[in-house]
């Protein structure tokens, strides 16, 4: 879309600016705001407010009803982790009543449109929902302990802390890997924690 390189020059500006790391934060996020409502939004945008709303991270507060509503939207234009968010999202009960029907729908859809070859790219949300699916055993793949873990730590390399903090838990509890391992555990919380998020 014509907005996407005007809105990216403006968060480059603001990454730029002498700010510190809440006011760079909280800058961009007025930017995604911005753009996310004008008529026929970006797809990757409104999957990006939605993914901030989700995990409450990059300037935005928690807010699952918000999530919800922008996930859809760039759902509705195909996006593939905008349906892996939301299959999590309806698998919880998160910003609305829990519908287990409506999330593997949603999985299913994702899948389709290509998480999966996004995640083995080495893209890093593809790979947290991807996990997600092993766990649960959604959108057509086994549930698989092991796959999820394998998924969750390609994520948390890159540093993504969501995956890091889920890893972790794993981790403590011996899910999905041969031991529990509570000393990585603690350092993975610590590293998602001194991210500033």
């Amino acid at each position: 879309k014509t907005e996407a390189p005007e809105l990216i020059r403006s968060i480059a500006e603001i990454s730029k600016e002498g700010l510190d790391i809440m006011s760079k934060q909280a800058a961009t996020a007025a930017v995604l705001l911005e753009a996310v409502d004008r008529p026929d939004p970006d797809p990757a945008f409104s999957c990006e407010v939605g993914r901030r709303f989700m995990f409450g991270v990059l300037g935005m507060p928690v807010n699952s009803v918000k999530a919800r509503e922008h996930l859809h939207a760039a759902f509705e234009a195909d996006s593939a982790v905008a349906g892996a968010l939301l299959a999590r999202m309806y698998r919880r009960g998160e910003g609305g009543p829990k519908d287990l029907d409506f999330a593997d729908e949603a999985a299913f859809v994702a899948m389709e449109l290509g998480i999966s070859v996004l995640a083995d790219e080495g893209s890093y949300i593809p790979q947290h929902c991807l996990a997600m699916f092993y766990h649960h055993g959604m959108g057509g793949v086994p549930r698989s302990a092991i796959r999820a873990v394998q998924y969750l730590e390609a994520s948390a390399n890159q540093n993504y802390a969501p995956a890091q903090c889920q890893l972790a838990t794993r981790l403590m509890a011996g899910h999905g890997t041969d031991t529990m391992d509570r000393h990585m555990a603690l350092k993975l919380y610590q590293h998602a924690a001194d991210q500033d998020l």
